[in-house]
């Protein structure tokens, strides 16, 4: 699908183009009020063209294509991030992203979790089917209110003692055999 009709809609602030059999999404480039944009269920695999929209503040990029997430670097407002996805690294998403609230993530090949812990500001966490066992990486991370890990194959869940802020936990279809282990 073409978006080059919408390259004049410079001052739109949400898009949401979901199962467009999109490709191309350089059209999108120029919009720099945007702040919020859902991306998913496409065919793109490069999100460059949303490197001059630094207003962003909410971005689904759903199931796509997408290997390099480094654009993403620059999005000093960016919040909320929603991914689907077969494998991410997310080692990719954590260098500069650190004032990110929200993350969700589903995905089957979740690789370097253990970077998970730079999201330090994170309040709200959702990594579904990622193939987790260990989630130590996640007790360094004391302002999160909402945590779901479900369809993963964690057994031991003492690594969230301590996150005292935790409103709401999702730790459905794992290993789970003992709840003492909470």
């Amino acid at each position: 699908s073409d978006l080059s009709p919408l390259n004049e809609m410079v001052f739109l602030r949400k898009l949401n183009i979901t199962s467009n059999q999109i490709y191309d999404i350089s059209p999108l480039q120029d919009m720099t009020a945007m702040r919020e944009i859902d991306l998913g269920y496409n065919e793109i695999t490069d999100l460059s063209p949303l490197k001059k929209m630094i207003k962003l503040k909410h971005l689904w990029i759903g199931v796509n294509k997408v290997e390099d997430y480094s654009v993403l670097e620059n999005l000093n407002e960016l919040e909320y991030i929603k991914i689907r996805t077969n494998s991410l690294n997310i080692s990719s998403l954590s260098k500069n992203l650190k004032h990110i609230d929200k993350l969700d993530i589903w995905c089957e090949n979740l690789i370097n979790f253990e970077s998970i812990g730079k999201f330090i500001s994170i309040k709200y966490l959702e990594l579904v089917g990622a193939g987790i066992v260990d989630i130590s990486p996640l007790s360094e991370m004391t302002e999160i209110k909402n945590l779901t890990l479900s369809y993963n194959k964690i057994t031991d869940f003492s690594p969230l003692r301590n996150l005292d802020k935790i409103e709401s936990l999702y730790i459905d279809r794992n290993q789970l055999s003992n709840i003492s282990l909470l």
